[in-house]
């Protein structure tokens, strides 16, 4: 009988299309993953790939075996999540992921109040990009995302989801930019100025304004402050961008052609293998009710 290693191997060279690839998606040397597929080859009594220079092409029973080998391989994944889900252990330790275009005020609700309900609890914050955040909770190494949306990609990961709002951008200049003291900016007037994007927006595929011809990425947001402090504009979030407009720091323009702001989804995601955990469904619960009161 074939082992779910085999099939797990096998799978990542047929998704990769070769074996030391293949090695890296599941974490295995290249010989450890080759020698799992020729075990199947030879039980079997056929070849799974054929090899052309350094691709592993698959075979047509390659192909034919594909989709049940998948099913397989989720299936025993479930299997696994309910399994760790069912022991419910005790957490000490809480992992949370979001991305750095999401409100810096309501991640701080958030970890107050969570930090009264559950005084015993460590809370660890990371900002990451979606991909890496899903891969983390997909594996249970991170129990809570909050993401910007993109489309209906999300259907294709092994998360649980939940829309929990919406934040509004707009655009904004230095308070001594020729633009500051205009009652309306044209986008003609922006595509000769210096756009400073920050690179979360773009990973976050939020093409919102992208109009100058000159553009520069920029991945720290503090850093991104300061250099729009002598030149340039940039499109950020209402909510955090508030406490630079209060300080008398940034400027918020009016955009002639625009008839309303910018609006970009959130959705909170959380890990199938501790969806019924109590401390992670109170967790949630705290989350979705920050949200109320800090998106739109």
């Amino acid at each position: 009988m074939m082992s779910l290693e085999q099939i797990q191997s096998f799978l990542s060279v047929y998704e990769t299309g070769s074996y030391s690839a293949g090695g890296r998606k599941i974490g295995k040397d290249r010989t450890t993953v080759r020698e799992r597929v020729v075990a199947m080859e030879e039980m079997i009594g056929e070849p799974l790939f054929i090899i052309e220079g350094k691709k592993a092409k698959p075979t047509s029973l390659a192909d034919a075996l594909y989709k049940r080998a998948w099913n397989i391989n989720k299936q025993a994944l479930d299997f696994n999540q309910a399994a760790f889900a069912a022991n419910h252990v005790q957490l000490t330790e809480l992992v949370i992921h979001h991305h750095a275009l999401t409100s810096i005020d309501m991640l701080a609700d958030v970890d107050r109040a969570i930090g009264e309900r559950f005084p015993y609890l460590k809370i660890n914050w990371f900002q990451r990009h979606r991909e890496e955040s899903f891969a983390d909770l997909e594996k249970g190494r991170a129990h809570i995302s909050i993401m910007p949306t993109i489309g209906n990609a999300l259907l294709k990961r092994d998360v649980g989801a939940i829309n929990v709002g919406a934040e509004r951008f707009a655009v904004y200049v230095g308070k001594h930019s020729p633009l500051a003291n205009k009652e309306k900016v044209s986008v003609n007037e922006l595509t000769t100025e210096v756009q400073l994007v920050s690179e979360s927006a773009q990973h976050a595929h939020l093409a919102y304004i992208n109009v100058a011809s000159q553009q520069h990425m920029v991945s720290n947001s503090e850093l991104l402050m300061s250099l729009l402090s002598s030149r340039g504009w940039t499109a950020l979030s209402r909510v955090n961008a508030q406490k630079y407009v209060d300080s008398g720091e940034i400027v918020e323009v009016d955009i002639e052609e625009l008839t309303q702001s910018y609006v970009a989804g959130f959705v909170l995601f959380y890990s199938l293998a501790f969806e019924n955990h109590d401390v992670v469904k109170n967790v949630i619960r705290i989350v979705r009710e920050a949200c109320e009161t800090h998106l739109s």
